[in-house]
C-alpha cells in the first residue's frame, strides 16, 4: 500500500525547505505523484482604510506581487524535485487563502504535508491555525512537520496512539502505507490509573492482516495528558513519527482543556500524522 498522491504546502516560511526535502523523500519511497501547492493568500485592505476606499490599483498590485511570490516558491520546489530525480511531480499556484486551498486539493490526495505554526514568526498570510483547519476539514491524513529541526523520511520508528475512537481508526487507516513499512511500531493506549485497559485484540488482528510487522502494544496508566505522554515516550523510544487521531472531543472543549491534539501541535518535536 502506498501514498499515490501527496500534496505539499509551500508557504515560504522557515520550515519550507525541510518540509520539501521530507515530502520528496516520501514521494520517492512510495512512488507518489507529488504536488507542490503555493497559495497566494488573501489580499487584505490596509487597516487604516475602509475596504470601499482602497485604490483598486493597490489590490491589483498586491495580487500580482503575491502571485509572483507563489510562483517563485513553485519554481524552487520544481528545481528540488528535478534535482532529486523524482519521477512524477507538478506545482500549482492557487488564488486564495492557504487553508482553504490546501484542504480543497488534499481531498483528492492520499496525504497532505504541512508545517507546524511558528507562533513567534508565522509565515506571511498563512492562517495560524492552518494545521487544525486542514486536519479537521480535509477528510484526509495530514502530516505536520515541526518548523525547527531536520528530519529523515519518517516512519521507521513509529508511535501510534489508540483510544478506540473513530478518529484513531481514521488515523491508523490513513497511516497504513507508513505502518506497513515501519521497522518498529509501538501502539500506545492511555488511561487513568483506576480505569480498565482498552482492548486491542481486534486492532492487533487487523494490523496483522494488513501486513504490519509485529507491533508492540503498551498500556499506559498515567495521570498526565496523552499529548505530554506521547512526547515523552517519543523521546524515550527514539521515535521519528507519531500517529494519532485529531480532536477526540469537541474542538471547543479541546481548546478550553488543552487537549492532546493542541498540546502536540504546540510542542511537537517529531512529525505527527493525524486524521479526524
Amino acid at each position: 500500500m502506498s501514498f499515490h498522491t501527496i500534496v505539499l504546502h509551500l508557504d515560504g516560511g522557515a520550515g519550507t525547505a525541510t518540509r520539501t526535502e521530507l515530502a520528496i523523500g516520501l514521494a520517492r519511497e512510495h512512488g507518489s505523484h507529488l504536488i507542490g501547492l503555493a497559495p497566494t493568500g488573501e489580499v487584505e485592505a490596509p487597516l487604516e482604510f475602509g475596504a470601499s476606499l482602497v485604490d483598486p490599483g493597490y489590490l491589483v498590485a498586491t495580487r500580482h506581487y503575491l502571485r509572483q511570490c507563489a510562483t517563485r516558491l513553485c519554481e524552487a520546489f520544481e528545481a528540488k524535485a528535478a534535482e532529486a530525480q523524482l519521477s512524477s511531480y507538478e506545482s500549482r499556484v492557487t488564488e486564495g487563502g492557504h487553508a482553504a486551498s490546501v484542504m480543497a486539493l488534499a481531498r483528492a490526495a492520499d496525504l497532505a504535508v504541512i508545517g507546524q505554526t511558528d507562533i513567534d514568526a508565522p509565515a506571511d498570510g498563512v492562517e495560524v491555525d492552518l494545521p487544525e483547519q486542514v486536519a479537521l476539514g480535509s477528510g484526509r491524513p495530514v502530516l505536520v512537520v515541526p518548523y525547527t529541526g531536520r528530519f529523515q523520511i519518517p516512519g521507521r520508528q513509529v508511535l501510534a496512539a489508540w483510544n478506540d475512537s473513530r478518529e484513531a481508526a481514521h488515523a491508523f487507516a490513513g497511516a497504513l502505507p507508513v505502518l506497513q513499512r515501519a521497522h518498529k511500531l509501538t501502539v500506545m493506549t492511555h488511561r487513568a490509573p483506576n480505569a480498565q485497559p482498552i482492548a486491542t485484540q481486534d486492532l492487533a488482528a487487523w494490523l496483522h492482516r494488513q501486513g504490519v510487522k509485529s507491533p508492540r502494544f503498551a498500556d499506559e496508566a498515567a495521570q498526565i495528558g496523552v499529548g505530554d505522554l506521547l512526547l515523552s515516550r517519543a523521546a524515550d523510544l527514539d521515535i521519528d513519527l507519531i500517529v494519532m487521531g485529531a480532536w477526540g472531543q469537541s474542538r471547543l472543549k479541546e481548546w478550553a482543556l488543552g487537549g492532546a491534539t493542541r498540546s502536540l501541535l504546540q510542542q511537537m518535536t517529531v512529525p505527527v500524522l493525524m486524521a479526524h
